[in-house]
């Protein structure tokens, strides 16, 4: 999903630096995901970093800014009125 929201070149909906921020977001879930982090790290749970979990959300609300900005911009592309 964020490759397809990253192409298009000038009408993309994410720019290169939000998708680099989403894609980082992304590799953090998937370290911390519960499932896993029981698999990797069965003798304990390492340092979760709470650092990435105030990244996470900076992320969300940038990419949804992204969204709507591109919204705005792009007014019927979201479906008939």
């Amino acid at each position: 999903m964020v490759k397809s929201a990253s192409s298009g070149g000038p009408d993309a909906i994410l720019d290169q630096g939000v998708r680099n921020r989403a894609d980082a977001l992304i590799r953090a879930r998937q370290r911390i995901h519960a499932g896993r982090m029981l698999s990797d790290y069965p003798g304990g749970l390492p340092d979760l970093r709470p650092d990435e979990a105030r990244e996470a959300v900076a992320t969300a609300e940038a990419v949804v800014r992204c969204i709507l900005d591109w919204l705005d911009k792009h007014p019927h592309a979201g479906g008939p009125d």
